[in-house]
């Protein structure tokens, strides 16, 4: 997902991610709202677990949300998800391809809101109820849900989708583990953040330089120019 993030986003998760843990801590409470006074946020599509508020939109039983600290964001995050699900309305062929390119595109522009979301399958068939473990990746989700619609296209046991279930959500817990794993997850991700700056200052530098070699040759060759200009005009 760092690819996604603008430049600008970049730098400042890579200043954050070398702080210190102590100054993590006083970051990130700075951002955390007071706890609220009321039980419920009174907006649709907004909850509220301690002093956090979800923004959730749901459609063909896939439900995603995001976690933002404040009220605000948070229906800043519930307009994004919404927008999500109006993109994914213009593929009716195609669930997932919409959704993947929904996500994508939504994820870059609403980044202070919604650029972490959760994803989660609500699969109902006959007598089958089947919630899918809340999955971090899309891509993760949508593999649940080929993985249900295969068991249902060959009738398969109500013992085999409970199996089916169960490894799912080991390998959600498996994935929750990985990213709790706070030193190497940290260390890895400081290591990618700093790759991919340094890959877009060099990008950036390139360009630059491109720009100024192709000004310098018209600058050095002012013949060429006027050659240009005398074509065009024969042209006219």
């Amino acid at each position: 997902m760092l690819k996604e993030l603008l430049t600008v986003n970049l730098k400042l998760l890579q200043g954050f991610l070398n702080m210190s843990q102590q100054q993590q801590n006083e970051v990130a409470k700075e951002h955390q709202e007071s706890h609220p006074q009321h039980s419920k946020a009174g907006v649709p599509g907004i909850c509220r677990s301690g002093n956090f508020y979800y923004a959730k939109a749901s459609r063909a039983h896939i439900s995603i949300n995001s976690k933002p600290a404040t009220l605000v964001e948070a229906i800043d995050a519930n307009i994004a998800l919404k927008q999500i699900w109006n993109i994914v309305k213009k593929y009716p062929d195609d669930l997932e391809g919409g959704l993947r390119r929904a996500v994508k595109e939504r994820r870059e522009i609403d980044q202070d809101t919604i650029f972490f979301m959760r994803f989660r399958l609500d699969f109902r068939w006959e007598s089958i109820r089947i919630t899918t473990p809340q999955r971090s990746d899309v891509e993760s989700m949508l593999r649940d849900r080929r993985t249900l619609l295969k068991l249902a296209e060959r009738r398969a046991s109500k013992e085999e989708f409970q199996k089916a279930q169960q490894a799912m959500k080991e390998n959600a817990q498996e994935e929750l583990v990985a990213q709790r794993n706070y030193a190497s997850v940290r260390q890895q991700l400081v290591a990618e953040v700093a790759r991919e700056v340094l890959w877009r200052h060099a990008a950036d530098s390139r360009s630059l330089l491109s720009l100024k070699n192709h000004a310098d040759e018209a600058a050095s060759d002012p013949e060429s120019s006027d050659s240009d200009t005398s074509s065009s005009s024969s042209s006219s």
